[in-house]
């Protein structure tokens, strides 16, 4: 088994400038080899030589190195196996994974142990625009997404839009969390096939019925086998791949009778959903839909499990995200434009929500992105 005190110190290697020692870096290798990490040896490999060269697109790597090489000290080696871990989840969590997924196609598995390095909480890459397809094959997690929280077990599919603004992690009770993934750009022809039952805003999810699991995870298993095949139309199968994925779990979907909503409150959802910029009274809603305050209120929250306006706030701090990750708008123009005339008010209202400042969500500080 390889040793995680030289398979740190060749990704300090890698970060630092130093001289990479390639009889670690194979060692490093054989270590994901026998490990349930989120890559197979041959993706390791690729994103280690990726880092390397586009080591400038890494910032927080950069910092991590110069942190570390003070506290080494001109060290050649780590002390013991617990500052190699450290070191090691240090690494995880500083890795910009925008930087890194630039394939049409990503796909990988990962066993979530308590307490690992591979143990970090899932969001929403803050610059890439593909879907992610991800099922859960043991243990499980809690998604929170928007102002909801979701428990995913064993064999649950869950698939994010790239609108979807989430946390995922490991359940505190559950000892491990497997699961496959992929992040994918959809062909036109699939768009129909991405419109799964919602657990949250943007984000769709199933069980996956017994007989078909094995069929399900035979996909994933060919698709990851894809990026360790030497093929010139390795990248051609892997997408035909995921098509296979995306229409064997839109078939499944449609076996699965979608829940009744009530006529006006969807009318309702949709008025917020165009209108959440404004100012409104519940009594304004009411009288706008014919329905006492009373009467909106009590159904508003039989049908959707949320008040009138915690749909209207969740509406806002998606949007307010979306901005924070793909503008340049300063935060209290983003308040602004959701229709939060306080800028400090929508901050304390974003942490709340979302687990984080908008300043440090903006910045991807993983620091700032742990459980409530």
């Amino acid at each position: 088994m390889a040793d995680i005190r030289n398979v740190a110190m060749v990704l300090y290697q890698a970060i630092s400038g130093a001289a990479v020692d390639e009889k670690l870096v194979q060692e490093a290798t054989e270590y994901f080899a026998n490990t349930e990490s989120p890559v197979d040896p041959d993706t390791f490999r690729r994103l280690f030589a990726h880092i390397r060269t586009h080591l400038s697109d890494q910032q927080e790597l950069t910092s991590l190195a110069k942190r570390w090489q003070a506290r080494l000290a001109g060290r050649q080696q780590f002390h013991d196996v617990e500052e190699a871990n450290a070191f090691h989840k240090e690494y995880v969590a500083a890795l910009d994974m925008d930087k890194l997924i630039t394939e049409s196609v990503t796909a990988g598995f990962a066993k979530r142990n308590a307490g690992t390095a591979f143990d970090y909480e899932l969001s929403q890459p803050t610059k890439v625009t593909g879907w992610t397809l991800l099922y859960t094959t043991g243990g499980s997690a809690v998604l929170r997404a928007g102002l909801r929280e979701h428990r995913v077990t064993a064999n649950q599919a869950l698939l994010f839009s790239p609108n979807a603004v989430y946390r995922l992690k490991r359940e505190a009770k559950s000892p491990s969390w497997s699961h496959f993934y992929a992040v994918f750009q959809p062909l036109p022809t699939w768009r129909p096939h991405l419109d799964w039952p919602k657990v949250a805003p943007h984000v769709g999810g199933f069980t996956i019925d017994s007989a078909h699991q094995d069929k399900l995870q035979a996909l994933f298993q060919s698709l990851l086998d894809c990026f360790s095949d030497a093929l010139p139309l390795r990248h051609e199968l892997a997408y035909n791949l995921m098509e296979q994925l995306v229409l064997r779990c839109a078939g499944l979907m449609y076996e699965i009778p979608r829940p009744h909503v009530d006529e006006r409150i969807a009318k309702v959802q949709a008025y917020i959903d165009e209108h959440y910029r404004e100012a409104f009274s519940l009594a304004d809603i009411a009288q706008t839909f014919h329905l006492s305050p009373s009467r909106l209120s009590a159904l508003f929250k039989e049908e959707t499990g949320m008040t009138v306006f915690g749909w209207r706030d969740e509406k806002r701090m998606i949007r307010a995200a979306q901005l924070l990750r793909g503008t340049d708008q300063r935060i209290a123009q983003i308040s602004e434009a959701i229709g939060i005339s306080d800028p400090a008010y929508f901050t304390r209202l974003f942490h709340r929500l979302v687990g984080t400042t908008p300043r440090d969500y903006r910045n991807g500080r993983a620091e700032a992105l742990g459980t409530n």
